[in-house]
């Protein structure tokens, strides 16, 4: 939808998009290929909610594809009267917003999971769920926006202002795509997500900060909440101005005709779009400012792409060069995971004799956890600790069952039990 500009603002919007939205879109796309690397051949492919990360980069780049109508029409004053080509960008450029909002619902809902059902997340938190749930809200969202990739869309009239807004043969049509969709689309693709995504994050947020005072842990998992925060407040801050302003238009527009007032209303709407585009282009950056786990498995990708020479120290204690460190994804070659795994760490060892695990079952706990430079930093949201053939907790008696599964606020209990619990303090593991 192009709404007409009075001339006294054309030229500050054909400079903005002539000049402003290249930027974004080659931003972009260089972020959301990095994101789709990441989240596809790294340790972080391995994650639940690694194919919802790779859909959003996907999405987003779909979407500023389609967000180059806008940098044609407005800024290089360039129309495409194609009926293919209309109904094809209208459809592809709504589904993938909409995905995108609903990517983030179901990333923050799989955190959520996590956080309040530590025990059964990994039954509803697989990557076969996942899959799932991504193909079920594409069928949604595809029977949602299909009205766009049909005749009722194109406008080749002289005076069209877009020819990809309603065909104007088709007058019940056009009243409902002007004032009927765009609070569908409001409330679909901002309203919803933003409600859901917000409810997830206050909880998670909430739930951190509780166990900071109940433990009297030293340091609150900021990183974690500074994540969570950005991806509720970009999602209104960026999107919901312009929907907003979708919706209203029509009511202004009939009440105020063709005044100045209106003018700046266009004018606004038009300039709005930059954020809802810009939150497209910067998701990598923001995973790079917000998530330690993110920056690492970065710096991997970085260093394989580029072929740099890291060393890193085998377990006898001989340093080791590689030029084309495999170990970037977890698909290694078998025959040199010896060289380049990493076993559980001191932390882990003492958690293991003060459980009174056997030598026989530590000597199980060498398999590797995760292949990188360095261990990755977990977050204490997230822990699990997982542990085979115990059937008992130190010598206190409490029973356990085998390959029983707690969350961080059982073993803290547990632990406290035999004056321990200082032991969670030492760093973060997964065992």
């Amino acid at each position: 939808m192009i709404l007409p500009i009075p001339n006294e603002y054309e030229e500050i919007i054909r400079y903005i998009y002539m000049i402003i939205y290249p930027i974004i879109f080659i931003i972009g796309i260089i972020g959301n290929l990095l994101s789709s690397l990441i989240f596809s051949i790294t340790d972080l492919s391995q994650t639940s909610c690694g194919i919802y990360f790779l859909l959003l980069a996907i999405y987003d780049s779909i979407g500023l594809l389609g967000g180059l109508h806008h940098c044609l029409i407005l800024g290089y004053h360039i129309s495409i009267p194609n009926a293919t080509y209309c109904r094809a960008r209208n459809f592809l450029a709504y589904t993938s917003i909409d995905m995108v909002s609903w990517m983030i619902v179901a990333i923050s809902v799989d955190r959520y999971v996590k956080v309040k059902f530590p025990i059964h997340a990994r039954i509803y938190c697989t990557k076969k769920l996942t899959v799932i749930i991504a193909c079920i809200l594409t069928t949604i969202l595809i029977l949602k926006n299909i009205h766009l990739a049909t005749v009722f869309i194109g406008d080749f009239t002289d005076n069209a202002a877009d020819n990809c807004d309603p065909n104007p043969d088709y007058p019940t049509y056009v009243k409902f795509f002007e004032n009927v969709w765009p609070w569908i689309d409001l409330t679909t693709f901002v309203l919803l997500p933003f409600i859901i995504v917000t409810s997830c994050n206050i909880f998670i947020i909430k739930y951190q900060y509780k166990r900071h005072l109940k433990f009297g842990l030293r340091n609150l998992d900021r990183s974690i909440i500074r994540f969570l925060l950005i991806s509720s407040i970009s999602l209104i801050i960026c999107n919901f101005p312009v929907s907003i302003t979708i919706v209203i238009y029509p009511y202004i527009s009939k009440n105020n005709a063709k005044n100045d007032h209106n003018d700046k209303v266009v004018f606004v709407f038009n300039l709005l779009r930059l954020p809802a585009y810009a939150s497209l282009a910067f998701n990598f950056y923001l995973y790079y400012y917000s998530s330690s786990i993110f920056r690492q498995q970065a710096v991997l990708l970085f260093k394989r792409l580029f072929r740099i020479q890291i060393k890193y120290f085998t377990e006898a204690g001989q340093c080791q060069v590689h030029n084309r460190p495999d170990y970037l994804s977890l698909a290694s070659n078998n025959n040199d995971e010896n060289s380049n795994r990493l076993t559980v760490s001191t932390f882990a060892n003492n958690l293991a004799t003060i459980l009174g695990l056997s030598p026989d079952q530590t000597e199980k706990s060498e398999q590797p956890m995760f292949y990188s430079t360095r261990p990755l930093e977990i977050p204490s949201s997230t822990w699990l600790f997982h542990i085979e053939g115990l059937d008992r907790l130190s010598n206190t008696g409490i029973s356990l069952d085998d390959n029983g599964e707690f969350d961080i606020d059982s073993i803290h209990s547990k632990l406290s039990q035999t004056g321990n619990a200082d032991a969670l303090s030492m760093g973060s593991v997964i065992i």
